[in-house]
């Protein structure tokens, strides 16, 4: 249960550094996903049901921290889980290399996904201009901190596990 909390608190503070910190300037809207890795990470290496609690739970504080579409980023987690959880049942992801394409992947269909849902429940023009211009940049630099927060989130699950 120790598990649970300490990913659900390092979570949050992904999300308050993505939110914050990450945010390198206002004029460009491309940040790191850290969440989209974390719910890769949990894909690959924690069960199902474990897993997609912690997905789904992610998703909703994005949510609620996004004031967008309630629900959208919930979906999107679940959603990246199950896609982690397919992948990883037919190529191996226990190396670096495999695990930055399989996030840079992830976070092109995430974006593409996010931003179609905008398109139809939402009046705003030109999104598609963020996915030529934005997306592959943001998908890339998510793709470089994933080495990163992998070792972070790895190395807190070996604190957390009982001895």
């Amino acid at each position: 249960m120790g598990g649970v909390f300490g990913f659900l608190l390092l979570g949050m503070v992904f999300l308050s550094l993505q939110t914050t910190i990450l945010s390198f300037s206002p004029h460009i809207p491309v940040k790191p996903d850290l969440i989209i890795i974390m719910v890769a990470y949990l894909g690959i290496f924690q069960g199902p049901v474990r897993g997609i609690f912690l997905a789904a739970t992610l998703g909703y504080l994005a949510d609620t921290l996004s004031g967008g579409i309630i629900g959208l980023f919930t979906f999107l987690r679940i959603v990246t889980f199950f896609l982690t959880k397919l992948t990883c049942e037919n190529i191996y992801l226990k190396n670096a290399l495999s695990q930055t394409i399989l996030i840079i992947t992830l976070s092109i269909i995430d974006g593409i996904l996010l931003l179609s849902t905008l398109y139809v429940f939402s009046s705003v023009e030109n999104l598609w201009i963020f996915v030529v211009r934005f997306l592959p940049i943001q998908a890339i630099l998510t793709g470089i901190f994933s080495p990163l927060i992998f070792l972070i989130l790895n190395k807190t699950e070996l604190l957390l596990e009982p001895r």
